[in-house]
């Protein structure tokens, strides 16, 4: 191996560890600092009310959510129902239970 070869692989080397250096430092502020970043100012603006309008926003479609969980729960309940009724119907035997609604 001559000398110009021993410094083409330590050139090598050397841009390889400082890309290295580049990708980790990146990651490391991804990964770590950024959601802290971002949890700092949402503390901050909460602390100031500065969003009491999207808050407000926020309650009243968590509100409408809640409303219509509760209507698909009623749906299934009475999908079930009637399944169940169906499957009575089907067996040949006497329904123990009336259609719902009837």
């Amino acid at each position: 191996m001559s000398s110009g070869d021993v410094i083409q692989i330590i050139a090598v080397a050397t841009v390889a560890l400082a890309g290295l250096a580049v990708v980790v430092g990146a990651t490391v502020r991804i990964a770590l600092v950024g959601p802290r970043l971002k949890a700092q100012r949402l503390a901050a603006a909460a602390a100031a009310g500065a969003d009491s309008g999207e808050s407000a926003r926020l309650a009243a479609r968590m509100d409408a959510l809640e409303d219509e969980v509760r209507q698909i729960g009623q749906t299934l309940e009475r999908v079930a129902t009637v399944s169940e009724f169906d499957r009575q119907l089907r067996a040949g035997g006497d329904p123990a239970g009336r259609l719902p609604g009837a």
